[in-house]
């Protein structure tokens, strides 16, 4: 779903201009005519087709019935929001290429699955605010909308969309009318897609039976229309292509803008069934029979997903690779959208809303305490780059695993127990500052307080250019001399390197170290050894917390060396940034790389976050260029490298996209051939000519090469029969790179590069594309790379022409710029959030409450009568068995004759005969006892199947229960709150530590029944009359407690219970 903003004052666009007002513009010839939707304008009595003279009352904020404004404030200058809802292309094929069954089936699908996203953004992004800048948000009651189907692109492709217009307008619960708050809109926008197109599924696959290919970021098509015929019929989409290339731009904003330079007037219009002819035309063209279009319905069936399934799929999204694989934490849109993704043929909006809200409830799940206090953060204005606020998105999640790991991370790095671990001797810290008598008393105090440092774990953050590698050079000497054995790691390869390089440390990459560190055979660590760990921000919190485990079993210290605020880890993190704001940390804050003071002080406001401060010295020092076009741009900085190249300096492209990397190595490749240094015979790789005296890097470690990933090298000879080259590395190593090695793409041109390549890197000028993708943290380390100077190249556009453009224009180059600097990707760890106790606690009282009402269900079943049943059958089948084997005996017995033994048998007849009669009865009252057995355990199954699923839930809720506890105590002990004071400080000793997690648990199991909520009594203020019962869990409180904190006198006397 995409959304357009009503120009400031522009309305009349969609009203009175292009035709002769909004519903030819949206119906035009051949179009659907509109229908109004939404719950406001039903309750306004706005129902079925739309007139263009209600549609203006409304976008003017009128009644329609009366004329009179809905709002005392002011004219909006925003009169509304143009949502439009696109079906994948293979649908619109479908619709625009199948039989007008199938295509009426398709359009109603289509329908229904807006009518249902919209539902969802008036429950969710339906508000409005009050008071002084609108500091109140104020729930509105929904919609006025507008809906308008379209069937063709503006290419005159098939593309089922429809336009939603709502009015920027709702009435709030006060009976108010006031403005939308239309962040809300932006920031449901993505999950209000996905929900459109997983219930557009369901439908489609309901009605026709269509199957699916695997849904990946909401996006799924129909299995069985042919790639080529999609995208013959996406004109649209590469046209928008082109412009996006012009501008050089990616984001979806841009995109937007992008349509809206590119589109072209719309032609007179064809008749639907002109329509489908030329577009069944364009198909068969492809070589596709249009005729199997009817083998694509009635593939599959709709099913739904088994306990077991959905068990299934929890677990996964909930594991180490699902929400929390490259965040710390996510919200109920991350959980929508990824059950979108879980379900290739749909579900109704309802539904996934539920297994959303299934998984949320799930105990591996902890509720985070919301930012700023349920408000938001800050953004960039997409016009202007000014800082707003952007509303809260709710509670935020994390898992118990996750919090667990970096809890246990935080606690032994703060709480440690090994002391001294590798401290330098003072003669050799002073030998080894001695040696180096360049380092700045900056630097020196850093070695120093390294080397003298007792703690496990240390962390040094280092701006960029302070010679961080310098300082843990001599860091590295003085331990050493001491006799600690250092080595070093990195992420990259190329950073490992260059610690290797650079501070003397023997490094290597921390997957390879984690190889050898998980295989006991290979020696791992040695006690006192000193782990240094280069560029640490970049290191996801799992990868990181296997290398802080070995060092901790192995007595080693760990040296964090990185910037939180250059570029962030890909893979959940936070970890550097979270330990330094914990452990004090060391610091190198003087840039010693810039030539100019200016720059340096630009590059100090950049890396905080002074936006536009730092673009102002940009741009009056003359580092900002700024072109017509993207092709203009890249042309000017390839010149301009190329003049630095010429003049001797060591020069770098940089760029955000791997796509414009190529691009700038190809314009590079056309300087250095026409001066004629590139030589000899070429060799392709990728659709990228190679030939001697180009310079590439590798992108892929090689052991058997001695190949480092990011090593940079130059071409000086070519086999293009063997798909071999020669190469000189920076190092002065030659190598020949084989085929193997160079047909998997594990090589690049050097001219440019990305900016993540490019960090630890330094050159006398770098020269940086400019893109909507250039976010804070990757802007500072690009433009710290160059000594003397660092430019960046911008693309912008002149005004458009035409006075009636349905959005505003894009933002000015300085603007975008400054917009783009001013988003962090910076990562935080999940316990810095901390678990919201507000809504753990509302949710462990509801718990209770259910749980108590559960068990009294299970207490009211019938006892299970099965062992009775299976006892009092065996005991019959015996009884019976002796009264058969008696009856047999006394039978054979009375076919006896005689004297001989007459007084014997009489009595053993007398004996059998009493035994008979006894074991009949016997055997009597055992049937009856077992009938009786069978009808109660017959209820207590039936009870069980009428209650099968509360009895179900109540194991559930149990277990919630418990885990739920358990995370409230696991908070408690890392931030204890008021009302655990007297409970005393967390213990070290283990025995007295697990006593007070116990009256922990005591005290939020009081709590949770009874919905304390006093933030000062652990059981809350004594109620009123009988308090006996209260009085009593105080006194069990002080037991428990006194068991980890002696003595007990004092905690009771503490706790006011005057005993």
């Amino acid at each position: 779903m995409s959304i357009g903003k009503l120009g400031f004052g522009q309305e009349g666009y969609y009203l009175d201009t292009v035709a002769t007002g909004v519903e030819d513009y949206y119906v035009g010839r051949g179009e659907a005519p509109g229908r109004w939707t939404g719950t406001l304008g039903a309750e306004l009595g706005l129902d079925g087709q739309i007139d263009a003279d209600t549609l203006r009352e409304v976008l003017a904020g009128r009644d329609p019935s009366s004329g009179e404004p809905l709002s005392r404030a002011r004219a909006r200058r925003v009169p509304g929001f143009d949502l439009t809802f696109s079906a994948p292309k293979s649908v619109s094929v479908l619709w625009g290429l199948g039989d007008l069954k199938t295509s009426r089936e398709v359009r109603a699908a289509h329908e229904a699955s807006v009518d249902a996203a919209l539902a969802y953004l008036e429950r969710q992004a339906c508000w409005s605010r009050r008071g002084t800048n609108g500091i109140v948000a104020m729930r509105g009651d929904g919609f006025i909308g507008a809906g308008f189907r379209h069937r063709t692109s503006r290419a005159g492709d098939p593309h089922l969309h429809t336009h939603v217009l709502v009015a920027n307008g709702t009435r709030s619960g006060d009976g108010r009318w006031g403005a939308l708050d239309a962040r809300h809109l932006y920031l449901h926008a993505k999950t209000a897609g996905h929900l459109y197109r997983a219930h557009l599924r369901a439908e489609l696959t309901a009605q026709l039976g269509v199957a699916w290919t695997p849904a990946v970021r909401g996006l799924a098509e129909i299995d069985g229309i042919p790639a080529e015929v999609l995208d013959l019929f996406s004109t649209r989409r590469r046209e928008i292509e082109a412009e996006l290339a012009t501008r050089g731009v990616t984001s979806p904003r841009a995109a937007q803008y992008a349509a809206l330079d590119s589109r072209t007037a719309k032609g007179s219009p064809v008749a639907p069934s002109a329509l489908r002819t030329c577009w069944a035309e364009q198909a068969t063209e492809t070589g596709w029979d249009i005729g199997q279009l009817g083998e694509v319905v009635g593939q599959a069936c709709p099913s739904d997903l088994s306990p077991g399934q959905i068990a299934a799929i929890n677990d996964r999204l909930l594991g180490p690779t699902g929400f929390t694989r490259q965040a710390s934490t996510f919200d109920r849109r991350a959980a929508i959208q990824a059950w979108c993704d879980q379900l290739p043929s749909g579900a109704d909006i309802t539904t996934v809303e539920q297994l959303a809200d299934q998984t949320l409830a799930d105990p591996r799940v902890v509720p985070l305490a919301a930012d700023d206090h349920g408000r938001g953060g800050t953004m960039r204005h997409h016009t202007t780059g000014k800082p707003i606020d952007t509303p809260s998105t709710g509670t935020r999640y994390s898992t118990n695993e996750l919090l667990a790991l970096e809890t246990r991370l935080v606690d032994r790095a703060v709480h440690h127990t090994d002391i001294g671990l590798a401290c330098a001797s003072e003669e050799h810290l002073l030998a080894a500052l001695a040696a180096r008598p360049s380092l700045s008393e900056e630097q020196v105090e850093l070695v120093v307080a390294l080397t003298s440092s007792d703690r496990p774990v240390d962390v040094v953050i280092a701006a960029a250019g302070t010679g961080k590698t310098f300082s843990v050079d001599a860091a590295r000497d003085a331990w050493s001399r001491s006799g600690h054995h250092v080595i070093g790691t990195a992420l990259a390869a190329r950073a490992a390197a260059e610690l290797e390089a650079t501070a003397g440390i023997p490094s290597q990459t921390i997957a390879s170290l984690l190889i050898e560190l998980d295989h006991p055979e290979h020696g791992g660590l040695r006690p006192g050894t000193v782990l240094v760990v280069d560029e640490a921000g970049m290191v996801g919190t799992r990868q990181l917390a296997r290398v802080l485990d070995h060092a901790a079993a192995s007595h080693a210290k760990v040296v964090l060396v990185g910037d939180p605020r250059q570029l962030p880890e890909i893979d959940a993190g936070g970890l550097l940034r979270g330990l330094g704001e914990r452990i004090p940390p060391l610091r190198l804050a003087e840039n010693r790389r810039q030539h100019e003071v200016w720059e340096r002080h630009a590059l100090a406001q950049l890396r905080v976050g002074k936006i536009d401060d730092a673009i102002s010295s940009y741009d009056s020092h003359g580092r900002i260029h700024t072109h017509d076009t993207a092709p203009a741009a890249r042309d000017a900085m390839c010149a301009d490298w190329w003049a630095a190249t010429l003049a001797g300096d060591q020069a770098l492209m940089l760029a955000t996209r791997w796509s414009d990397v190529d691009d700038l190595n190809a314009r590079a490749r056309t300087h250095l051939h026409e001066a004629g240094r590139l030589t000899g015979p070429t060799l392709e790789l990728d659709e990228r000519p190679y030939q001697s005296g180009d310079r590439i890097m590798t992108l892929r470690n090689d052991r058997r090469l001695h190949l480092r990933n990011g090593t940079r090298a130059q071409i000086t000879g070519v086999d293009a029969e063997r798909r071999e080259m020669t190469v000189r590395t920076d190092a002065g190593v030659v190598l020949t790179l084989p085929a193997r090695y160079l047909d998997a793409g594990h090589v690049r041109h050097a001219y440019a590069t990305t900016i993540h390549k490019a960090q630890g890197q330094t050159v006398d000028r770098a020269f940086v594309l400019g893109s909507d993708l250039l976010y804070q943290e990757a802007g500072y380390v690009a433009l710290s790379r160059g000594r003397a100077e660092n430019r960046i190249y911008l693309v912008g556009r002149e005004p458009r022409e035409e006075a009636h453009t349905p959005e505003p224009a894009p933002p000015a180059p300085l603007d975008a710029l400054t917009q783009s600097l001013g988003v962090s990707h910076a990562q935080h760890l999940a316990v810095d959030a901390g678990i919201d106790r507000g809504a753990i606690g509302r949710e462990l009282h509801a718990l209770v409450r259910e749980h108590d009402r559960l068990h009294d269900v299970a207490r009211r079943r019938p006892p299970n009568r099965a062992y009775e049943i299976e006892s009092l059958t065996t005991r019959r089948d015996a009884t019976l068995e002796s009264l058969e084997r008696d009856r047999r005996d006394l039978d054979a017995l009375e076919r006896q004759h005689g004297w001989r033994h007459r007084d014997e048998r009489r009595d053993r007849r007398v004996i059998l005969t009493n035994q008979v009669r006894y074991l009949g009865r016997s055997v009597g009252d055992l049937d009856d006892a077992l009938r009786r057995a069978q009808q109660a355990h017959r209820e207590h199954r039936q009870y069980v199947r009428e209650h099968h699923d509360d009895l179900r839930r109540l194991l559930v809720v149990g277990q919630t229960i418990e885990t739920r506890i358990g995370q409230l105590v696991d908070a408690d002990l890392a931030d204890p709150p008021a009302y655990l004071r007297s409970l005393g400080p967390k213990p070290s000793d283990p025995s007295q530590l697990a006593e007070w997690r116990r009256a922990a648990e005591h005290v939020e199991r009081y709590r949770a029944r009874y919905d304390i909520t006093d933030q000062h009594q652990p059981l809350g203020a004594q109620p009123p009359g009988d308090a006996s019962l209260w009085r009593h869990d105080m006194r069990n409180l002080a037991e428990l407690a006194a068991r980890a904190r002696t003595p007990a006198h004092e905690l009771e006397a503490d706790l006011g219970l005057g005993l």
